[in-house]
């Protein structure tokens, strides 16, 4: 999924958070059910987060999309 996303943005993507394992998943604060222990999502960043956003919810599917500045 994160490459298709890529290729639709047309520019970098910062992946600050992809697969943790239960120790590092519990030292950053994670919860024990996170689907970072099992490598089914990722924490995102980019040059503009607002499109990123809006292209994930209109183009892709997702169990969870967390809108961690309001862009939505």
């Amino acid at each position: 999924m994160l490459d298709p996303l890529r290729e639709l943005y047309g520019k970098p993507i910062k992946i600050n958070s992809g697969f943790r394992s239960p120790d590092v998943n519990k030292a950053v604060g994670g919860v024990s059910t996170s689907g970072h222990l099992l490598g089914t999502c990722a924490d995102l960043d980019c040059d503009d987060n607002a499109l990123l956003y809006k292209l994930i919810k209109e183009h892709f599917e997702f169990r969870q999309l967390i809108d961690e500045h309001n862009f939505a």
